[in-house]
């Protein structure tokens, strides 16, 4: 068996942030000579290439000179960082660099526990003391730095089969999943991938179990008979979950999935989609792995439930109620009743064929959807307070907001051309794939075309040319655009979004103002949540007029306290202990790490709705102060009738 190195001092400083002592600092070295019989893997310099093909590889960071110690290395540089996930060759957000791969079948930590444990020990001793062999002065500060990354780094995970599953059929929502199970894969782990967007070339670690074209995109072209339906407050919650619904009975009676159930295959982690009804999460039962949920929007009433998370109506704002807390005494009403009426949805609509087709598929043993659901270790949540809402949670609700970012790619040369060519600035404008023009009345989509057409701005729409009668001079319409990537152009002056979540935090994370002219669902609160945090101004659908529209495009490009305070929330957003994607894999893995954690699991879950509300306690405190009250009434009243009686015998 290959003899293990114990690095020395100098060896790991190299390996870890690309300092050798024996060379200067403008020295760098192409390649790294390790010891016959060592099984330590080498890090590629900067003069090295690796294309994401070779699984032993710990990729450096864009900025060269070695493995960059994730946030660490990106504070240093006043922000993440940015960097690559070696595997994947997928660019990291904000340079997560501590997620490059290491040695395939170890997980991250075959690199991490050698170096971290002889740096522990360095760490305990030479903090801020002068080398021996070379006089370099270790700063405590960079020590600290470095030993703290390192102490990060090295918590003990094993590589783990991981299944993910997701039921719903949409693109804009496993956009966000994908990037965290292509991070897990690049991390060693075994990911399987049960959904309906396979991956379009293979990747190590990452096995599609594909539902594509066996079930209708549900983010595309949605007709505007729907968008009306789910602007009715009461109807929204009872379509959403009813379509749900149908879709996990779908989803079970494929193939593809009763092979799974019967393949004895074994999981050590379920992920699964938190969406109005999460079907997906009755595989964390049939394989008896924890299980972990994710969610593409924020916090939906069912994933507080599931953690014992509080969700107080008086002041937490829901994802289809459109206020802004704090309330006024008519919203706290609102938004009470709203509160009960999903909740009543979700109870009512649960269970039935669907949990009968749960056990016809994965054995008569599985037991009701929503208790299995109880059982969840862990909930992400595509969220963040900087820019959404603080309120309390508990440790098993995290916050990863703004996962789906990535660091900006340059852009096709005719997008750069024609962005770096508009002196005026450039309007980008997107109502994402659910909405064509088509869809719209059409005295709406004239009054965007007129709108447009008149600003002194080009303007980039992404919309398929094909469905526009005909396009003002100024206005370049495509089918696709890499948006993320436009929105980092300087030259863009106003995002005009119909406030889906994924868009609206790319503008956010890009500093760039908002127009948001929200359809339904979440989008009427991101609109008001934009409007109210001054980075945007907000249009209401029954209001869109060329006027409205025309108005709200001048205020944001000729008021600079809207750009000013893009900027400050991008900064805010982005101020965090770790990006999102290295929180979200933390957790994941400590999840891993701690067998399923019971020991996050809250108190709450285990009491019943009356006791939860104090119910039984508030009557038991109503009926002992009633009793001492009744006792007393008894008591006055047989004395009061005692000195009647009295009164009457004297008289007599």
């Amino acid at each position: 068996m290959a003899r293990r190195r114990v690095l020395a001092e100098a060896e790991i400083l190299y390996y870890l942030v690309g300092v050798s002592p024996t060379q200067s600092s403008d020295e760098s070295s192409s390649e790294t000579n390790v010891e016959e019989g060592d099984d330590f893997v080498p890090v590629k310099t900067a003069d090295s290439t690796n294309n994401g093909d070779d699984p032993d590889v710990v990729q450096d960071s864009q900025d060269g000179g070695g493995v960059a110690v994730g946030a660490v290395d990106g504070a240093a540089r006043g922000g993440y960082g940015r960097g690559t996930l070696g595997a994947a060759g997928e660019e990291a957000p904000y340079g997560i660099d501590s997620l490059a791969r290491a040695p395939r079948g170890h997980g991250f930590c075959h690199a991490t526990q050698q170096a971290g444990a002889a740096l522990r020990m360095i760490c305990g001793r030479n903090a801020g003391r002068r080398d021996a062999r070379d006089g370099m002065l270790m700063r405590p500060t960079t020590w600290l730095a470095i030993c703290s990354a390192v102490a990060l780094a090295s918590a003990p995970t094993e590589a783990a089969n991981i299944l993910a599953a997701t039921s719903f059929p949409g693109r804009s929502h496993f956009i966000m999943f994908r990037r965290l199970f292509k991070a897990l894969a690049s991390r060693g782990h075994n990911v399987t991938v049960v959904g309906h967007y396979p991956l379009d070339s293979p990747m190590e670690n990452y096995t599609d179990i594909s539902f594509k074209g066996d079930v209708p995109e549900a983010d595309s072209n949605m007709p505007s008979a729907v968008i009306n339906l789910l602007r009715i407050p009461f109807a929204g919650p009872v379509f959403l979950k009813n379509i749900n619904r149908q879709l996990c009975a779908k989803v079970y009676d494929l193939p593809q999935m009763r092979r799974l159930a019967s393949s004895g295959a074994r999981f050590d982690l379920v992920i699964s989609e938190d969406f109005v009804h999460d079907c997906m999460a009755a595989l964390a039962h049939k394989f008896r792995a924890p299980l972990v949920a994710i969610s593409s929007s924020m916090a939906l009433n069912g994933a507080h439930d599931r953690v014992g998370n509080p969700d107080h109506p008086a002041y937490t704002e829901q994802c289809l109620v459109p206020l802004k807390a704090p309330f006024s005494f008519w919203e706290r009403v609102y938004s009470t009743v709203m509160h009960v009426y999903v909740r009543a949805v979700d109870w009512l609509m649960s269970g039935g064929y669907v949990d009968q087709k749960l056990r016809e598929v994965l054995g008569a043993d599985t037991p009701p959807l929503e208790q299995i659901i109880r059982n969840t270790s862990l909930v992400l949540i595509n969220s963040h307070w900087s820019v959404d809402q603080p309120v309390p949670s508990v440790p098993a609700f995290v916050e990863v907001g703004g996962l789906h970012v990535e660091d900006p790619k340059p852009l096709p040369k005719d997008l750069q051309s024609f962005l770096d060519n508009s002196p005026q600035g450039v309007i980008y404008f997107s109502f994402g794939s659910l909405v064509q023009p088509d869809d719209l009345p059409e005295e709406k989509f004239k009054a965007i075309l007129d709108a447009l057409a008149s600003v002194p701005q080009n303007v980039l729409w992404k919309v398929d040319p094909a469905a526009l009668p005909h396009l003002p001079r100024n206005v370049r319409a495509q089918k696709w655009m890499p948006q993320n990537d436009v929105l980092y152009h300087p030259n863009v002056r106003v995002f005009i979004t119909h406030g889906g979540l994924l868009g609206t935090q790319e503008g956010i994370m890009a500093g760039v103002p908002l127009l948001v002219v929200p359809l339904f669902s979440d989008q009427e609160l991101n609109g008001v949540r934009v409007a109210a945090a001054g980075n945007g101004v907000r249009v209401r659908y029954e209001d869109l007029t060329f006027q409205a529209l025309r108005s709200a495009i001048d205020t944001l490009v000729n008021d600079t306290r809207y750009s000013e305070r893009a900027k400050q929330l991008s900064s805010l957003y982005r101020d965090r202990p770790r990006p999102p994607l290295e929180e979200a894999v933390y957790w994941v893995e400590y999840v891993l790490r701690h067998k399923g954690a019971p020991h996050l699991r809250s108190a709450a879950l285990d009491l019943s709705w009356y006791q939860y509300l104090l119910l039984d306690v508030a009557a038991f405190v109503v009926a002992a102060a009633s009793l001492p009250l009744l006792a007393l009434y008894f008591i006055v009243r047989k004395v009061v009738r005692s000195h009647k009686n009295d009164k009457k015998v004297k008289k007599q």
